[in-house]
Parts: C-alpha cells; sequence; structure tokens
C-alpha cells in the first residue's frame, strides 16, 4: 500500500520536479550535470631541491585552483606536519627535530572545496646533523620584573610542538655560570621560591623523548629587592649604537671612550676613533643625544715633538670650567706606557696643551699604577677636585680604580692607601679588571660611581657608592648594563660609559664591542618606583 502511495505521488508532480530542476540549472547550477573534478595546481618552490638545511626554515608554495584552493598541506617523508588556509601557503619547519645528516623529502597537498586533491613537485632536502631548533617563547615574568624577598615567583612560556619536557635554569650571571636554581618538568608554568635577594636571569628550552632539545630561548632578567627604589632600569636604545664605525676614515675600525657634555641646549660629546692605526680624539654634536653630527676630522692627535712622545691618544674626558674646556686623557708613548695629560680649549675644538709633562704619571715600580693612567672622571666638590682613574701595571689583568686631588686641577696628588677599588674574583662581571668610572654626588652626600668590569671575556657596567670616595659598596643588582649577546653590535661588551644626569634619568652614553670593532651606544636608566 505505502508503495502504491509514493508511485502516484511521484506520478502526480513530476513535472513540477523537472521544472524546478531546469530553473536551478538556468541558474547556474551547472554543477548537477557537470561536477568539478579538476584538482588544484601546487608548486614548492623554496627550498629548492638538494637544498642544505641547518635551522628552523619555512616551506613556501605557489597552489591554483579552477574554483578554489580550501587548504594546503605539507608532508616531511610522508608525514603531515601542519596546513595552511590563507595565501601566500607557507609551513615553519622545525628542522632540528630531523637533524640526521641524511635526505628527507617534502611533498605538498592542495585541496579545493571538493576535496579534489593536487600533488606537489617532491622537493629532497639534506638536513645537517647539527641544525638548530627555536626555543620557547617565554612569557612571565616580563623583562625587569621586581619582586619581594621571599615572593613565590610563576615563570611561563609557550609551548613547542614535539617536546615533551621543559628545563627551566636561573642563574645569578648572564652567562649562566651560576646556576641559583634549575627544574625539569612537562608543564609550561613553574613557581619558584626560595631565590636571595639579587638580580637573576632565567631561560628555558624543550626536550624531546630522544633526548635532543630545543635552543635555549631568549634570556629575561628579573629582581628580587628589598627595596624596588634600590634597583636601577637600563633601558637601550632599540636601534643603536648611535655612532657606527667605518662611516669615514677617521673611525673606520673603533669608535669607544665617549665623554659627553650638554652645553647651551647642544650634547657635545669627545670619544677615541681609529683610521689610520692611531686613536685620536673626534668630536660631535647632537640635539637629542641619538643623531650625531661628527666632525670630519680629529680634534686631537697624538704628538713626536717639542718633547711630546705619543704614538695613541686615549679615553678622553672634558670638563667646563668657567669659560674654559677641559680636556683630560691618557697617551701612550713609545715605551708603551699610559699617563694622563691635559688641554685647554676656549671652543673645544682647537687645543693647546698644558704640559709636555704628563699630570697624573704612572707610579714607582710594584705600586698598582707602575704602567698605566688613564680612564679618569673627575669631580669638583668644596673645593677640590676628585679624580678616579684606572691604574695598571701595564698589564691588563691589573687594572684597578684608583684616586686623587687638586686644588686646580693642574698639579695633582695621589691618595696614598691606593688602589680604593680591585676586582672582586667572586663577581663574574668584574672578576679580572675595573676602570673608566664615572662619578656623581647624590643628594644625601654620597658618592655614586659606574665602572667597568671585565671578566677576561666580556665587558660589563656596574655601579657603587661611597661616603668619602674611597671605601666603596658594590651595587647588589651589578651588572647595570650587560653585553648584547650573539649579533648585537655590543656583544663582546658594554664599557666606558658617559653620564648625563637629568632629574632621576641617566642618559648614558657608552661603547659596545660587536666583536668586529667598537661602535657608541645610547640607553637611559631610572631607578624603579
Amino acid at each position: 500500500m505505502l508503495i502504491t502511495n509514493i508511485y502516484r505521488y511521484l506520478k502526480r508532480h513530476l513535472t513540477v520536479i523537472a521544472t524546478v530542476a531546469v530553473i536551478l540549472c538556468l541558474a547556474g547550477c551547472d554543477w548537477l550535470l557537470n561536477p568539478d573534478e579538476i584538482p588544484p595546481s601546487v608548486v614548492i618552490f623554496y627550498p629548492t631541491d638538494g637544498a642544505y638545511l641547518t635551522g628552523p626554515d619555512t616551506i613556501k608554495v605557489e597552489a591554483v585552483d579552477n574554483e578554489a584552493v580550501e587548504s594546503v598541506a605539507f608532508l616531511i617523508d610522508g608525514v603531515e606536519i601542519g596546513r595552511d588556509s590563507d595565501y601566500p601557503y607557507e609551513q615553519y619547519w622545525e628542522v632540528g627535530w630531523w637533524a640526521d645528516g641524511e635526505d628527507h623529502t617534502i611533498l605538498a597537498k592542495a585541496y579545493d572545496e571538493v576535496d579534489n586533491v593536487g600533488l606537489s613537485n617532491l622537493v629532497t632536502v639534506r638536513i645537517s646533523s647539527y641544525a638548530t631548533l627555536s626555543g620557547p617563547v617565554t612569557e612571565t615574568p616580563a623583562p625587569d620584573s621586581i619582586f619581594a624577598i621571599a615572593s613565590s615567583i610563576t615563570f611561563e612560556w609557550h609551548s613547542v610542538r614535539y617536546v615533551v619536557e621543559y628545563e627551566l635554569e636561573i642563574s645569578a650571571t648572564a652567562t649562566f655560570t651560576d646556576i641559583a636554581h634549575t627544574v625539569i618538568i612537562s608543564d609550561t608554568t613553574t613557581t619558584v621560591t626560595g631565590l636571595a635577594e639579587g638580580s637573576y636571569y632565567w631561560r628555558v628550552r624543550g626536550l624531546n623523548d630522544s633526548g635532543g632539545g630545543t635552543d635555549w630561548s631568549g634570556v629575561r632578567r628579573f629582581y628580587l629587592a628589598t627595596d624596588p627604589t634600590d634597583v636601577l632600569i637600563f633601558t637601550e636604545y632599540e636601534f643603536n649604537p648611535v655612532i657606527s664605525t667605518g662611516d669615514d676614515y677617521w673611525n673606520s675600525r673603533h669608535n669607544l671612550g665617549p665623554s659627553v657634555i650638554y652645553d647651551n641646549g647642544i650634547y657635545k660629546m669627545w670619544f677615541t676613533g681609529i683610521g689610520d692605526g692611531q686613536y685620536r680624539v673626534r668630536y660631535a654634536t647632537s640635539s637629542d643625544g641619538i643623531d650625531w653630527d661628527t666632525r670630519s676630522e680629529p680634534v686631537l692627535s697624538p704628538l713626536s715633538s717639542n718633547g711630546f712622545d705619543e704614538i695613541h691618544l686615549r679615553w678622553p674626558f672634558v670638563m667646563q670650567v668657567g669659560n674654559e674646556y677641559r680636556i683630560y686623557f691618557s697617551a701612550q708613548n713609545s715605551a708603551g706606557i699610559w699617563q694622563i695629560f691635559l688641554a685647554t680649549s676656549t671652543d673645544g675644538l682647537t687645543w693647546e696643551r698644558y704640559s709636555s709633562e704628563p699630570i697624573l704619571g704612572v707610579g714607582e715600580y710594584e705600586e698598582f699604577d707602575s704602567g698605566f693612567t688613564g680612564g679618569l672622571y673627575i669631580l669638583y666638590h668644596d673645593g677640590t677636585y676628585y679624580m678616579w682613574y684606572t691604574g695598571g701595571s701595564g698589564l691588563v689583568a691589573e687594572k684597578q680604580i684608583g684616586l686623587a686631588y687638586s686644588q686646580d686641577g693642574f698639579s695633582w696628588e695621589k691618595y696614598s692607601a691606593n688602589p680604593v677599588m680591585e676586582p672582586d674574583p667572586a663577581a663574574e662581571h668584574e672578576s679580572y679588571v675595573i676602570g673608566k668610572p664615572w662619578t656623581f654626588l647624590l643628594a644625601d652626600g654620597r658618592f655614586e660611581m659606574f665602572y667597568n668590569g671585565y671578566n677576561g671575556q666580556l665587558y660589563f657596567i656596574n655601579r657603587a657608592w661611597s661616603t668619602d670616595g674611597i671605601n666603596w659598596t658594590r651595587d647588589p643588582f651589578n651588572p647595570i648594563i650587560d653585553p648584547g649577546g650573539t649579533g648585537a653590535w655590543n656583544a663582546i661588551g658594554s664599557s666606558s660609559p658617559s653620564f648625563f644626569r637629568q632629574d632621576d634619568i641617566y642618559h648614558i652614553w657608552y661603547s659596545g664591542d660587536s666583536g668586529h670593532g667598537w661602535s657608541i651606544g645610547y640607553g637611559t636608566a631610572r631607578c624603579a618606583e
């Protein structure tokens, strides 16, 4: 009975059904009669066949279809590693997980909206056994976060594909030679307690189940402080350096050791440059401390006549006394001895030597400064000029900081118990050498000194305080400025700072060594609130 009723219904309405079908086809629904059976076309154009890969890379394809491309799948050795539904069709590839020194194949599959599949050309690449893996992206703590003593600190980072565990390291040094805490966990977050007051650096990397690992993440710094206002936070200018090497003959190799003053709305800088094999003093001006107009030729060069015996001039320090500029600098003679000399000027460009004799010479045999005096800062206070200077026996490993006094800035007497500051063998940021001080007098009557530290490989900028200019207490959050890391303009170190303090902000110009030459950068620092 049911079948009979269905037959009668179709017979009665057949004309209407046929009419609707014709109308739909005329309206463009030719798919009813001619379904899309054409697959997309897809071509891998990067990497090319035979390429040798050593680290993370991106597979790139071109895909087209007579209708529309729905998505592109990417396969390595026949196994899909990801899909992309948006043009341009690309897939980030962590090559390091396949690091075995062997050949591997790349194939792309393009899908249209009705699941037609187009296959790409097959690309074969070889992957280095030492191919690197990108580390996790760190989330919290944010850079330069400050925590109260005894805080519980939560560390978080983004997950990485194929990683089964993560290794977290916290160190008191930027080079991670002094590990304060380490842990291996399967999660992407962990909480740490029990760290002492000080500054710390943290990083994380991923580990897979075969024992391989990613690169370390970027390094972040944080602080634990009893009083957050004790922490000086440095911010580097993002487009450093502000004075580069190689822009003209005189500084084609190095720029370093800036001395900056602010005079009638203009920043004026004297610094060391070398182009012809001799270090000389150069000059630049700026309205903002960032964009500098550098004088084409040196303003002060070595002399080898009229009683002078100079091979190089370095580490200028310039101060204004009334209408006069005074430049104190270190000159090296033919015997390899560096000593401090003085010249004066009315315009900062044309200089007259005060004497062919040094105003602060080297000490006697076995004294700490028997072969070197230089890298200085002078502060006038209560009728006396204080000079903190770098002294040494002539060997790099023996640089320390000494003190001298003067009533007029020309005749100097060394402090009898020099040096006033020596390297700290236990501190990585100054275990080998210290020097090039820059000193302020604070409102509370203390002296505040910034100085270089060197550990035999890297340069750092540190801070200390004193009530008498002789006995110094180091900042527990040293270093203030670290080296920049691999590939940075200051990868090997940051040193030789020049400061200009405006209210509670320090403007800092400092030297950076990329490993291929010294340049001058800029940054600011202020105490945390």
